[in-house]
């Protein structure tokens, strides 16, 4: 990530000619930085090689269409009612349409599924705090696109760009990713405003996390009853 950034925030308007060295540059000054053990660096290292020269071809055709970069890691507020909701954004360009917000991912990025249906909601949390102007020197603004890019430096794609509202025929636009993101938050923080309100460590059954940092207090395996995690750990 920060290599990448600081790529992009050095090259906002131009990607010069060596801009893979350039990366590569930028990669092992951040992992010097963080002194990780060389079996470490000797796995990752190769990896980044190949980001580098994928991101660069990737960065080169977004910015072919008329995209540009416009605020890195840019840290926002949004306050409604006794409640903030705070983000960062690790990208937001312009289109010409309005903004996209581009997160990077190493892993496997959520689905459009997923996304659509509130369990990460995260970019389109990120685009109604843009909608209202929540990051600083960052006007308000209707989010035209979001999307993962995926990092992961492997495969026939090393970096593969991933757009949530891709405009097929089963996919939401970014308008109504946002206003459920609005709707599904503000009745997340209506129930939890009444004290009374049970946190329930898994409240649905068909998206349980794979692992939190809470499940020891809430004994998940002791209280269980599907033999889900059993079976699990037996693999």
């Amino acid at each position: 990530h920060t290599a990448l950034e600081t790529f992009v925030r050095n090259h906002m308007r131009d990607i010069p000619a060596n801009a893979v060295d350039l990366l590569l540059g930028y990669g092992r000054a951040a992992l010097d930085a963080l002194a990780i053990p060389p079996e470490v660096e000797a796995f990752w290292w190769p990896r980044f090689e190949k980001i580098a020269a994928a991101f660069v071809e990737v960065e080169r055709a977004w910015r072919a269409q008329g995209n540009a970069p416009y605020s890195l890691e840019k840290r926002g507020e949004l306050h409604w009612d006794d409640f903030t909701l705070i983000g960062k954004a690790d990208r937001i360009d312009r289109m010409t349409d309005g903004y996209a917000i581009i997160d990077y991912k190493t892993g496997a990025p959520p689905s459009r599924g997923e996304v659509a249906g509130g369990l990460s909601p995260q970019l389109p949390l990120e685009a109604l705090m843009l909608r209202h102007g929540a990051f600083p020197e960052v006007p308000a603004g209707a989010t035209a696109l979001m999307a993962y890019w995926r990092t992961s430096g492997t495969g026939d794609e090393p970096v593969k760009a991933m757009p949530v509202n891709d405009g097929k025929k089963d996919s939401l636009t970014a308008d109504e990713l946002v206003d459920a993101a609005q709707a599904g938050l503000r009745n997340l923080i209506d129930t939890f405003d009444n004290p009374l309100a049970a946190y329930v460590c898994q409240p649905r059954g068909d998206a349980k996390p794979k692992g939190t940092d809470y499940d020891h207090l809430a004994r998940i395996k002791e209280w269980g009853v599907s033999g889900d995690d059993d079976a699990e750990d037996a693999a």
